[in-house]
């Protein structure tokens, strides 16, 4: 196999590379990206079962509290690699039911179901915050599906409550301990929103702003708009404690008895569950990267994937984007960089990472070109001459041909960072001995143009 032949296919491998990493990011952290907001805690529910370090599968006094059903212990809950469903079935069973007395003493006793639901329940709890989910409900009679947030002096925020008998219509609604001393209730009058369709038929998605002074709830990124009684109302009970997360599926409460058009199993589909944070931290540091190679006959994009990310609350994934700045070796185009020159072995790809808030500090993203190297070290640097190498103190540098001459000189680490610009001595040395040991490049510019050279300090 000849060299074009060679290099042109590990081109195509690292194209396919390129967009196989690209393809990955796409599908998950990049949908999560909200600008203004900082990606804190999230589940995709891609994998085959439930993230024990994310959730627990009952709440923390029990499997029951009310209603008709018993929430097993993940029989079910099904996972098919995109999202997760809480199967409600007609099934029948007797449970021991975790009981509590009113002075705290406990009395637990069996108790019959005719029908099992699922739920899950966040360990990590939040205080303030854009908390997002996108679902499916059930339309089915005398169930309830439900999104919310709940914490200690009986705190509850329901981001929705859908009954199976109208599900075109969601309830919003904030509850609280201690009466109203106005309307003498513990809960606002809840915000219905309902919609010429309904929210069986498709995947909708639902978010709620939490912040010390205000509640905001969304359908499809759409506000929904409440009167000023409601905003009124439920500002003077917005809750400031630290609340969990939760899914459920009830039967027979909200929405009153089965009937005859109740049928089972049921189906309550959950795509994702995100939850980001306003505060002001630190911005994003990029603490290193994977290594990085292409051919000269492609192109690649540059992904978040390629970089070590960290910031004050985790390291990367969590909704970082990659920007990336142009270059005199390159051709960008959006995020994709295409190589110019064929006698270039290595691109620094000056980057920056943003995650919805602060940009990082820039940093050299350091792509190596195999082929362009192979090209380097037999056909264009024939006439330069580069010793000795390893260096101590000095590195010389020869031109055989009469008719070029050295414009300039960059020297730089693996990293990407600069040491030495335009820095070269009458006699054609390059006084290297502040320099670090270990390997290096160097960019020698001529009047017939630039050529990129290893060399090691001892």
């Amino acid at each position: 196999m000849n060299f074009f032949l060679k290099y042109l296919l590990i081109g195509l491998m690292l194209i396919n590379f390129a967009f196989d990493l690209h393809a990955q990011f796409n599908t998950g952290t990049d949908k999560a990206y909200k600008p203004n907001w900082r990606l804190v805690f999230s589940d995709e529910f891609d994998s085959l079962g439930l993230n024990p370090q994310k959730w627990s599968n009952r709440f923390p006094w029990g499997r029951w509290t009310h209603g008709l059903h018993y929430n097993t212990d993940g029989q079910n809950l099904m996972f098919n690699g995109t999202a997760l469903t809480i199967k409600i079935d007609d099934d029948s069973l007797t449970e021991m039911i975790d009981k509590w007395d009113s002075l705290g003493n406990y009395i637990p006793y069996l108790k019959h179901f005719d029908y099992t639901s699922g739920m899950i329940y966040s360990k990590r709890n939040f205080k303030y915050g854009y908390f997002e989910t996108k679902v499916k409900i059930p339309a089915c009679k005398g169930l309830n599906a439900a999104f919310w947030l709940y914490g200690p002096n009986s705190c509850e925020i329901d981001v929705f409550e859908i009954q199976g008998s109208t599900p075109n219509n969601a309830q919003m609604t904030l509850h609280w301990k201690d009466l109203d001393s106005i309307t003498n209730s513990r809960q606002s009058i809840y915000h219905s929103f309902s919609i010429d369709s309904n929210f069986s038929q498709k995947e909708y998605t639902f978010g709620l702003k939490w912040k010390y002074n205000e509640l905001v709830w969304y359908i499809d990124n759409n506000e929904i708009v409440e009167d000023f009684y409601t905003r009124m109302t439920r500002s003077r009970h917005i809750p400031n404690v630290d609340m969990n997360a939760i899914f459920t599926c009830e039967v027979g409460t909200m929405d009153g008895p089965l009937d005859s058009t109740s049928v089972f199993p049921a189906n309550y589909k959950i795509d994702y569950f995100r939850a980001y944070s306003d505060d002001t931290v630190p911005p994003p540091f990029i603490t290193g990267q994977m290594p990085v190679s292409m051919s000269f006959f492609s192109s690649l994009a540059i992904v978040p994937n390629m970089l070590m990310v960290a910031d004050f609350f985790h390291n990367y994934p969590a909704g970082f984007k990659v920007k990336v700045m142009s270059g005199a070796d390159y051709i960008l185009n959006g995020n994709i960089i295409t190589p110019l020159h064929n006698y270039i072995d290595t691109l620094y790809v000056p980057v920056k990472v943003n995650d919805g808030i602060d940009d990082s500090p820039v940093f050299n993203l350091m792509v190596v070109v195999p082929d362009a190297n192979f090209i380097m070290e037999n056909e264009h640097n024939k006439n330069l001459i580069l010793f000795p190498n390893p260096a101590n103190n000095y590195l010389k540098i020869e031109l055989k041909s009469t008719d070029e001459m050295i414009n300039g000189i960059d020297v730089f680490d693996t990293k990407g960072v600069s040491y030495i610009h335009n820095w070269i001595n009458i006699q054609k040395e390059l006084e290297i001995s502040h320099l670090l040991k270990g390997m290096y490049f160097i960019a020698i510019t001529t009047n017939k143009g630039k050529r990129i050279l290893k060399f090691v300090k001892q």
